[in-house]
């Protein structure tokens, strides 16, 4: 099953508490519904320090990417939780990570799950796009049942 957002902020928050010099959460932006995006700062580096190499590690951008965000932590889990096999990943480098690029979308196909950015985009509930669905299934077997008996009547 696939973790929402909430689960998602609540790994990177233990993540902070629990490593606090190595990672920190920065907010840098809200989403078109006031949803926050959050990234993860993995850095041995003191904060004020600039001019590191960076590496950005994003997911989650289309709203039917589950497994991405995931993906994003697990990456995210081998730096931090096991830095003693993966400590040569932070010499010199600050990660960041995005695990949640597009919070809206993502939330809203776990809520209504498998309809995406269309039904969102057009403001469509589930019973809507339910009944768009049967509406344009049934205008399919109308014309291809049409045009077959066409074709039957040519030969």
């Amino acid at each position: 099953m696939a973790v929402n957002e909430r689960k998602v902020n609540k790994y990177m928050d233990l993540l902070a508490r629990s490593y606090p010099e190595l990672v920190s959460i920065e907010e840098v932006g809200r989403t078109h519904e006031n949803r926050t995006l959050r990234m993860l700062r993995i850095s041995t580096a003191r904060h004020g320090r600039r001019h590191r190499k960076a590496i950005l590690i994003d997911g989650g951008i289309h709203a039917r990417e589950w497994v991405a965000p995931a993906m994003v932590l697990y990456v995210v889990n081998q730096i931090v939780e096991h830095r003693s096999s993966n400590g040569e990943m932070l010499e010199g480098v600050d990660w960041f990570a995005l695990p949640v690029v597009n919070p809206d979308g993502y939330e809203f196909t776990h809520s209504y799950v498998g309809l995406g950015r269309r039904c969102q985009l057009y403001g469509l509930n589930t019973d809507t796009f339910t009944i768009i669905s049967s509406l344009v299934q049934s205008n399919i077997e109308r014309v291809t049942h049409s045009n077959m008996l066409d074709h039957k009547s040519t030969i």
